[in-house]
């Protein structure tokens, strides 16, 4: 890999990841070892698979999602065998477009959250594309992730993360350190925050958590 920018795993423990400028979504099994790539390696495709992908998600019956961000303004979905099922979006600033689709991820009920980034919000879309909701409290948001409660976390360049209920009710805003371009749960209801210019990863636990 050249450019590992958006990770995440599927229910299996595959590794997925985004490697921005080969152009490629890598897939690796728990052991490290390769299972497949999705697109065409060192081969950049204009509104295809892919454009310098930025990030990654992976329903619990393995579609896999892909935001194609940084030369496309797509998604992408393939089939849990790799096979492209469908793209949906183009670039613009009206409902179900897209300037620079950076974060991305999908819930047990399958809907999409998409941050689009320079349009600062998030978009909310079903399987086939078609978008549900607009969420617009944001200045840059970088990433989406949400924990097993179903909390939608996204990050912006406030620098913030704002937990949301998936009608996007707020919950609770963090006020984040340096520029947040990346943001992730566990189990235990802890958030982990990549900061780009911190070089950090800083860990927020719950109140009343050791």
């Amino acid at each position: 890999m050249i450019d590992p920018h958006g990770i995440t795993t599927d229910l299996k423990g595959n590794i997925y990841v985004a490697d921005r400028d080969r152009h490629v979504v890598v897939v690796f099994g728990p052991d490290g070892k390769l299972i497949k790539e999705l697109g065409t390696r060192d081969h950049a495709s204009p509104e295809a698979p892919f454009n310098h992908p930025a990030d990654v998600a992976v329903a619990a019956d393995g579609t896999t999602f892909v935001a194609d961000g940084y030369g496309n303004s797509r998604i992408h979905v393939f089939s849990a065998d790799g096979r492209l099922v469908r793209s949906w979006g183009e670039a613009g600033r009206g409902p179900g477009q897209f300037s620079v689709p950076h974060g991305i991820a999908v819930d047990s009920r399958n809907r999409v959250y998409v941050a689009d980034r320079e349009n600062d919000r998030v978009q909310v879309f079903d399987l086939a594309g078609t978008l549900l909701d607009v969420w617009d409290a944001f200045r840059g948001p970088t990433d989406v992730s949400i924990d097993e409660r179903e909390r939608i976390f996204v990050s912006d360049h406030i620098p913030t993360v704002t937990a949301l209920d998936t009608s996007g009710r707020v919950l609770v805003k963090i006020r984040a350190y340096h520029d947040t371009h990346g943001v992730c749960c566990d189990r235990a209801g802890n958030v982990f925050v990549a900061s780009t210019a911190g070089r950090s990863v800083i860990k927020y636990t719950p109140v009343g958590h050791a």
